[in-house]
Protein backbone atom coordinates (compact mmCIF):
# COMPACT_ATOMS: atom_id res chain seq x y z
CA UNK A 1 0.00 0.00 0.00
CA UNK A 2 1.55 2.99 -1.22
CA UNK A 3 1.43 6.27 0.75
CA UNK A 4 0.48 4.61 4.05
CA UNK A 5 2.87 3.85 6.90
CA UNK A 6 3.18 0.60 8.62
CA UNK A 7 3.12 0.48 12.40
CA UNK A 8 6.91 0.08 12.61
CA UNK A 9 7.56 3.11 10.44
CA UNK A 10 5.13 5.21 12.47
CA UNK A 11 6.81 4.23 15.75
CA UNK A 12 10.27 4.97 14.38
CA UNK A 13 9.03 8.37 13.20
CA UNK A 14 7.54 9.09 16.62
CA UNK A 15 10.80 8.21 18.36
CA UNK A 16 12.73 10.40 15.97
CA UNK A 17 10.49 13.38 16.73
CA UNK A 18 10.63 12.93 20.50
CA UNK A 19 14.35 12.22 20.55
CA UNK A 20 13.91 9.19 22.69
CA UNK A 21 17.23 7.56 23.39
CA UNK A 22 17.13 3.79 23.01
CA UNK A 23 19.12 3.31 26.25
CA UNK A 24 16.42 5.01 28.32
CA UNK A 25 18.43 8.22 29.00
CA UNK A 26 16.59 11.52 29.16
CA UNK A 27 16.51 13.37 25.85
CA UNK A 28 18.33 16.67 25.40
CA UNK A 29 16.08 19.71 25.61
CA UNK A 30 15.07 20.93 22.17
CA UNK A 31 16.69 24.12 20.87
CA UNK A 32 14.36 27.14 21.10
CA UNK A 33 12.45 27.88 17.96
CA UNK A 34 13.71 31.21 16.51
CA UNK A 35 10.13 32.13 15.67
CA UNK A 36 9.28 32.17 19.37
CA UNK A 37 12.31 33.99 20.80
CA UNK A 38 10.09 36.81 22.10
CA UNK A 39 8.20 34.33 24.18
CA UNK A 40 11.45 32.93 25.60
CA UNK A 41 12.81 36.40 26.57
CA UNK A 42 9.53 37.68 27.96
CA UNK A 43 8.43 41.30 28.42
CA UNK A 44 12.02 42.59 28.73
CA UNK A 45 12.41 42.25 24.98
CA UNK A 46 9.74 44.90 24.37
CA UNK A 47 11.49 47.36 26.68
CA UNK A 48 14.85 46.64 25.07
CA UNK A 49 13.47 47.17 21.56
CA UNK A 50 11.78 50.42 22.63
CA UNK A 51 14.99 51.66 24.28
CA UNK A 52 17.02 50.85 21.14
CA UNK A 53 14.52 52.67 18.92
CA UNK A 54 14.56 55.70 21.20
CA UNK A 55 18.37 55.72 21.21
CA UNK A 56 18.46 55.50 17.41
CA UNK A 57 15.96 58.37 17.09
CA UNK A 58 18.03 60.56 19.43
CA UNK A 59 21.22 59.73 17.51
CA UNK A 60 19.49 60.51 14.19
CA UNK A 61 18.15 63.80 15.57
CA UNK A 62 21.64 64.68 16.84
CA UNK A 63 23.11 63.93 13.39
CA UNK A 64 20.50 66.10 11.69
CA UNK A 65 21.12 68.90 14.18
CA UNK A 66 24.89 68.65 13.61
CA UNK A 67 24.36 68.68 9.82
CA UNK A 68 22.22 71.83 10.14
CA UNK A 69 24.87 73.47 12.32
CA UNK A 70 27.59 72.62 9.78
CA UNK A 71 25.46 73.98 6.91
CA UNK A 72 24.79 77.19 8.86
CA UNK A 73 28.50 77.53 9.66
CA UNK A 74 29.41 77.04 6.00
CA UNK A 75 26.92 79.72 4.96
CA UNK A 76 28.28 82.06 7.63
CA UNK A 77 31.83 81.27 6.45
CA UNK A 78 30.84 82.04 2.85
CA UNK A 79 29.47 85.39 4.02
CA UNK A 80 32.69 86.14 5.91
CA UNK A 81 34.81 85.22 2.88
CA UNK A 82 32.60 87.35 0.63
CA UNK A 83 32.90 90.31 3.05
CA UNK A 84 36.68 89.89 3.13
CA UNK A 85 36.82 89.84 -0.69
CA UNK A 86 34.70 93.02 -0.82
CA UNK A 87 37.12 94.71 1.58
CA UNK A 88 40.05 93.56 -0.58
CA UNK A 89 38.41 94.90 -3.74
CA UNK A 90 37.85 98.28 -2.14
CA UNK A 91 41.53 98.50 -1.12
CA UNK A 92 43.29 97.42 -4.30
CA UNK A 93 45.36 100.56 -4.82
CA UNK A 94 46.55 100.63 -1.20
CA UNK A 95 46.39 97.01 0.04
CA UNK A 96 45.61 96.42 3.68
CA UNK A 97 47.61 93.97 5.78
CA UNK A 98 45.79 90.64 6.10
CA UNK A 99 45.38 91.23 9.84
CA UNK A 100 43.44 94.45 9.10
CA UNK A 101 41.14 92.59 6.68
CA UNK A 102 40.46 89.94 9.33
CA UNK A 103 39.81 92.61 11.94
CA UNK A 104 37.29 94.38 9.68
CA UNK A 105 35.49 91.06 9.12
CA UNK A 106 35.45 90.47 12.88
CA UNK A 107 37.67 87.39 13.01
CA UNK A 108 41.20 86.58 13.99
CA UNK A 109 43.68 86.19 11.15
CA UNK A 110 43.91 82.44 11.82
CA UNK A 111 40.11 82.00 11.66
CA UNK A 112 39.85 83.94 8.40
CA UNK A 113 42.78 81.97 6.94
CA UNK A 114 40.92 78.73 7.75
CA UNK A 115 37.75 80.02 6.11
CA UNK A 116 39.63 80.95 2.93
CA UNK A 117 41.45 77.62 2.85
CA UNK A 118 38.19 75.70 3.22
CA UNK A 119 36.04 77.81 0.88
CA UNK A 120 38.55 78.77 -1.84
CA UNK A 121 41.42 76.33 -1.34
CA UNK A 122 44.03 79.06 -0.88
CA UNK A 123 45.34 81.47 1.69
CA UNK A 124 44.02 84.93 2.39
CA UNK A 125 47.22 86.49 1.07
CA UNK A 126 47.06 84.48 -2.17
CA UNK A 127 43.45 85.48 -2.71
CA UNK A 128 44.24 89.15 -2.07
CA UNK A 129 47.06 88.95 -4.60
CA UNK A 130 44.68 87.34 -7.11
CA UNK A 131 42.06 90.09 -6.58
CA UNK A 132 44.72 92.71 -7.31
CA UNK A 133 46.02 90.88 -10.39
CA UNK A 134 42.46 90.46 -11.71
CA UNK A 135 42.02 94.23 -11.52
CA UNK A 136 45.40 94.74 -13.22
CA UNK A 137 44.30 92.38 -15.99
CA UNK A 138 41.14 94.42 -16.45
CA UNK A 139 43.16 97.65 -16.66
CA UNK A 140 45.59 96.16 -19.18
CA UNK A 141 42.82 94.74 -21.35
CA UNK A 142 40.51 97.73 -21.33
CA UNK A 143 42.61 100.88 -20.88
CA UNK A 144 45.67 102.54 -22.41
CA UNK A 145 47.47 102.77 -19.05
CA UNK A 146 51.12 101.77 -19.01
CA UNK A 147 52.31 98.69 -17.12
CA UNK A 148 53.93 100.98 -14.53
CA UNK A 149 50.65 102.84 -13.98
CA UNK A 150 48.68 99.59 -13.72
CA UNK A 151 51.24 98.27 -11.27
CA UNK A 152 50.84 101.36 -9.06
CA UNK A 153 47.03 101.34 -9.35
CA UNK A 154 46.88 97.76 -8.08
CA UNK A 155 49.16 98.31 -5.10
CA UNK A 156 52.43 96.90 -6.39
CA UNK A 157 55.48 98.94 -5.42
CA UNK A 158 57.75 97.14 -7.87
CA UNK A 159 57.02 96.74 -11.59
CA UNK A 160 59.33 93.70 -11.69
CA UNK A 161 57.41 91.95 -8.89
CA UNK A 162 54.10 92.88 -10.54
CA UNK A 163 55.31 91.36 -13.84
CA UNK A 164 56.44 88.20 -12.05
CA UNK A 165 53.09 87.73 -10.27
CA UNK A 166 51.10 88.57 -13.42
CA UNK A 167 53.09 86.05 -15.45
CA UNK A 168 52.59 83.37 -12.78
CA UNK A 169 48.80 83.87 -12.92
CA UNK A 170 48.26 84.45 -16.65
CA UNK A 171 51.27 82.82 -18.26
CA UNK A 172 52.28 85.98 -20.14
CA UNK A 173 54.03 89.24 -19.28
CA UNK A 174 51.69 92.19 -18.71
CA UNK A 175 53.35 94.16 -21.52
CA UNK A 176 52.36 91.40 -23.98
CA UNK A 177 48.79 91.08 -22.72
CA UNK A 178 47.03 94.14 -24.15
CA UNK A 179 43.74 94.08 -26.05
CA UNK A 180 42.49 97.68 -25.91
CA UNK A 181 38.80 96.87 -26.20
CA UNK A 182 35.85 97.27 -23.91
CA UNK A 183 34.55 93.78 -24.68
CA UNK A 184 37.82 92.05 -23.73
CA UNK A 185 37.50 89.39 -21.05
CA UNK A 186 37.89 90.74 -17.54
CA UNK A 187 39.70 87.72 -16.18
CA UNK A 188 41.48 84.84 -17.85
CA UNK A 189 43.45 82.12 -16.06
CA UNK A 190 46.59 80.52 -17.37
CA UNK A 191 45.96 77.25 -19.22
CA UNK A 192 47.90 74.37 -17.66
CA UNK A 193 50.35 72.70 -20.01
CA UNK A 194 49.87 68.97 -20.52
CA UNK A 195 52.79 66.68 -19.90
CA UNK A 196 53.63 64.34 -22.72
CA UNK A 197 55.23 61.01 -22.28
Amino acid sequence: MRGQRTDGEAVRGLHARRRVEPSGAKPEPAAPDPRHEGAVLGPDLGFEVAANLARERRALAACRHRDLQIAAAKNRWKDEVARARTIMQSHIDDPLPCEAVAQQVGLSLRQLERRFKQQLGQTLHSEYMLVRVEKAHQYLQQTALSVTEVSALTGFTSVEYFSKVYRRVFGVLPSKDRRQSTDAPVFRRKVAKRKSG
